[in-house]
């Protein structure tokens, strides 16, 4: 009697090398651009006023906020990984990181385009008359950079590589999570989602989602898309309650704990948390008032215990597994590769 362990043969998971191929490609075209972007100029402001009451000069994404080049690096790193560990050993888990990396990186990207566009609001609003600037005649010229297009540019090949990772997560035959583990990760990534919606202070709910030369469009509706996208992520993850769900929900993850733990220990001068910041601590800029509100904070610790508990069972079963090989003289017990 002979056992075959499937959860590491490319061939059965890889699928066609043509597909394989062009995950690696636009994964590999994701991270470039997305480095690319993190020094590259994203805006221009430039006035003719002595005396701008609102944000002038070059900014650059860390110029949006202090930490999110380095969240756009964690977020890379894990599609990284997931793309060796596919290429190489055609991993099921590998399949679900390269998806939930990509649509982690395409959240990040949604909030950046958003953050851009307050300043772009505040200096629109400054022209037509809508923020007073005095008594002076003044014009202004806004002006995106390159920096802009290799974020729209990066987050294009996030969409495809995610759309093209997420064909590659096949059933997995063998046991996989612990409903009520999964029930409880899942959960604490609606805490983590939930979390920067509340408001704080003489803020309501509702301000999440008002219009105003600081909230513009774009910029509410980059926050909700990057929220929504950590929650399909992580959410998502949990409930597939199988390997791959597994490399899903670790994108997010990685995200909001760094974001998380980078405002505690404010290594910047602007850092940002998950989803910005709540309602009533959104601040002005270039001033932000950024603090991680409580539930977001044990919704993250949750989530990570979740996860490490989760991870730690998936590698306790795999070593626990011993196929059996046919000798000559009877079956005898292998260790799983």
């Amino acid at each position: 009697m002979s056992t075959v362990d499937s959860s590491t043969t490319p061939r059965a998971v890889g699928g066609p090398q043509v597909l394989t191929g062009l995950i690696l490609g636009f994964g590999v075209a994701t991270t470039v651009f997305t480095a690319m972007a993190l020094s590259a100029r994203i805006l221009e402001v430039r006035t003719t006023s002595l005396t701008p009451t609102f944000p002038v000069g070059d900014w650059i994404i860390s110029d949006l906020g202090s930490n999110l080049p380095t969240a756009a690096l964690v977020s890379s790193f894990g599609l990284v990984i997931g793309l060796v560990a596919w290429t190489l050993g055609g991993f099921r888990w590998a399949a679900g990181l390269i998806t939930g990396s990509a649509l982690t990186i395409l959240g990040w990207v949604a909030l950046v385009i958003g953050l851009i566009q307050r300043p772009i609001s505040i200096v629109e609003a400054a022209v037509s008359g809508a923020a007073p600037v005095g008594t002076e005649a003044f014009s202004a010229t806004i002006q995106r950079g390159s920096g802009f297009t290799l974020v729209i540019l990066a987050a294009l090949c996030a969409l495809t590589t995610a759309i093209l990772g997420a064909s590659r997560m096949r059933p997995d035959p063998q046991g996989g999570l612990n409903p009520w583990v999964a029930a409880l990760g899942a959960v604490a990534s609606m805490g983590v989602v939930i979390g920067p919606l509340l408001p704080v202070g003489s803020a309501s709910m509702a301000d999440n989602f008002s219009l105003s030369a600081d909230q513009p469009t774009l910029f509410v509706l980059g926050r909700v898309i990057h929220l929504t996208l950590i929650a399909l992520c992580g959410v998502g993850g949990f409930l597939l309650v199988r390997t791959a769900g597994l490399g899903v929900m670790l994108a997010p993850l990685l995200l909001v704990a760094w974001l998380t733990a980078t405002v505690i220990l404010d290594p910047g001068p602007i850092p940002i948390g998950p989803g910005f910041a709540n309602p009533g601590r959104f601040g002005s800029i270039p001033q932000l008032a950024t603090e991680i509100h409580t539930v977001t904070l044990i919704s993250v610790i949750a989530m990570t215990v979740t996860a490490l508990g989760a991870c730690g069972a998936a590698v306790i079963r795999r070593l626990a597994r011993t196929p059996v090989m046919a000798t000559p003289h009877g079956p005898s017990a292998v260790t799983a590769p």
